[in-house]
């Protein structure tokens, strides 16, 4: 996960950080984790939504105060971020997930859905524009991308039919 989210970092971010940078901060996530853990299962690396988070602000800094200023302001962010996460554990407000709703973790999953998947199809939109392929090169890859997508929308169909019954007995 640290490879690949790394390469999505670094195409994201623009080479700001990547894969290097990536492999280390789990690194030492891990380590850190390893002396200090209170649990026995954590996400100690990047996951979809840090990705999502990352490449927004991003552009959006970017675009408002220049890309050569991110990473400082990266930085605080996630003091700012582990400041309160101390702060409610030592404080135990851990008991407020309780009100979580299910309603709410199906928008937060939604949302970040609707990103990758239209993160995943601005290429294949872009390739009949750009003029760096043949308009057959891009028709290919729509083909790939759609045929990808219905073939994992069918099989994840599959749980939900009666034909592998003949495994359960």
């Amino acid at each position: 996960p640290a490879i690949a989210f790394g390469l999505l970092f670094q195409d994201g971010c623009e080479n700001a950080f990547g894969v290097v940078e990536m492999i280390m901060s789990s690194a030492l996530a891990g380590i850190v984790w390893a002396f200090f853990s209170g649990q026995p299962l954590c996400i100690l690396g990047a996951t979809g939504p840090v990705l999502a988070y990352t490449v927004v602000v991003y552009n959006m800094y970017g675009s408002m105060f220049g890309k050569q200023y991110f990473l400082p302001m990266y930085f605080w962010t996630g003091a700012w971020f582990s400041f309160f996460t101390v702060l409610m554990a030592a404080s135990d407000m851990c008991c407020i997930v309780k009100h979580v709703a299910k309603f709410t973790e199906e928008v937060f999953s939604g949302l970040i859905s609707a990103i990758f998947i239209v993160e995943a199809i601005k290429p294949t939109i872009k390739n009949f524009y750009s003029g760096k392929y043949d308009q057959d090169s891009a028709l290919l890859q729509a083909f790939l991308t759609f045929g990808t997508f219905m073939l994992a929308s069918r099989l994840a169909a599959l749980k939900n039919t009666n034909l592998a019954n003949f495994l359960t007995r």
